[in-house]
């Protein structure tokens, strides 16, 4: 999830975690995949929920939940 925000933020904002909801499906029996899903169009300050999804190599979900982030402006540094 955290690669996934890296990579995916808008410039101008920053972002922190602030809590998870976790649920464990099914036992994972073999190495795992995850996923960490956002809109595009969701950058905005505030709250902002983040989707996962931990996949099998049978592409069961072992793993899902949602992990909340707080979005804010960077703070302008003067020069």
């Amino acid at each position: 999830m955290g690669f996934m925000c890296e990579a995916s933020i808008p410039k101008n904002l920053r972002w922190i975690p602030k809590g998870m909801e976790v649920k464990y499906p099914a036992k994972a029996a073999t190495d795992i995949r995850c996923v960490a899903k956002v809109a595009h169009d969701a950058w905005k300050p505030g709250d902002l929920s983040v989707e996962v999804k931990a996949y099998d190599l049978d592409d069961n979900i072992v793993i899902e939940g949602t992990i909340t982030i707080w979005v804010s402006e960077k703070s302008k540094q003067v020069k």
